[in-house]
């Protein structure tokens, strides 16, 4: 994952992703499965929901690749029941060899920036090893108060 530091980069207007076309990456928890579980498809959320409790928000990415974005890959561990989300593809091959699949038929949850540009927020990934379960916001509050879980750096912006 990136830091804030060594990720800023100057960029041009003309290669920022409109952000009137970003769409909220919606959460939800299982606390059954210990799993936070996230989508931008409202209908994916709905169905998810019997096993899930809506959490809102958790960031705003693309549908599709714009300007400057890269993939944010999707992955599930069924034995961890875990949902991981990565924008290195090295990372992703590595969870792939470690019991991890790709959750969707594109394997992309959206797209986000790699690096802090456009005025763009950052998205922290935390980690608990005890509930073996990754979590996402954009709130450094959030983040900074989640019992249990370690701050693992930036999934993206």
């Amino acid at each position: 994952t990136a830091t804030p530091e060594s990720q800023a980069s100057p960029v041009s207007s003309s290669s920022c992703a409109n952000s009137a076309d970003a769409i909220p990456f919606l959460r939800a928890y299982a606390s059954t499965g210990t799993d936070h579980f996230y989508t931008t498809n409202s209908t994916e959320m709905n169905n998810a929901q019997g096993s899930y409790s809506f959490e809102g928000d958790a960031a705003f990415l693309w549908s599709t690749q714009e300007a400057s974005t890269v993939p944010l890959y999707r992955l599930f561990n069924q034995n961890l029941n875990d949902h991981f989300y990565t924008i290195d593809a090295n990372e992703s091959n590595e969870a792939l060899s470690s019991g991890y699949a790709f959750d969707t038929d594109s394997h992309i949850a959206g797209y986000v920036y790699p690096y802090s540009i456009c005025g763009a927020s950052p998205i922290y990934r935390l980690y608990s090893s005890t509930l073996a379960d990754h979590f996402y916001t954009l709130s450094q509050n959030e983040s900074a108060s989640a019992a249990g879980y370690v701050l693992e750096g930036i999934a993206g912006f």
